[in-house]
């Protein structure tokens, strides 16, 4: 199922947003140690983040982001329906892949794609009968000695 899943704050003072919604509503902030986002709400359903915004003094705004297993399908379905791709597909970290997206009527939106975990395929173990090793039969000496 395609539904919301992450809103995200892009803000030029993410201090300030973070002091302020921690305070409005209670939201428990978490800063992630490889990148410069602060996530919230992480054990509800849409989780939220945080980020500073990569044009000096934009305005701050919401972006809701709608989740995906076909990210690439998608963000290319979006631009064939008549939709402006500000991003295109790119990783976002350890995390997932990200899209920007401008629906025809001018409204933005984003797509995310997590990353699945990566685990080693499991070996199959199944119950076997050990069955005894067959003697092997000694061939005598007299009988080495002959041939």
């Amino acid at each position: 199922m395609i539904n919301f899943g992450h809103i995200e704050l892009v803000t030029q003072d993410v201090d300030k947003a973070k002091d302020f919604y921690q305070k409005l509503f209670g939201w428990k902030v978490r800063d992630l140690p490889d990148m410069p986002y602060s996530l919230f709400n992480e054990s509800l359903s849409p989780t939220g983040g945080m980020m500073k915004s990569p044009q000096p003094g934009a305005d701050s705004f919401w972006i809701p982001y709608i989740v995906t297993d076909d990210i690439s399908g998608l963000t290319e379905k979006a631009r064939t329906l008549g939709a402006t791709i500000h991003r295109e597909v790119m990783v976002a970290g350890q995390y997932g892949w990200l899209s920007i997206i401008n629906d025809p009527t001018g409204a933005t939106f984003g797509l995310w794609q997590k990353k699945q975990e990566s685990l080693p395929p499991r070996r199959k173990v199944t119950a076997r009968r050990l069955k005894p090793k067959p003697k092997r039969r000694r061939r005598s000496s007299a009988t080495r000695a002959g041939s």
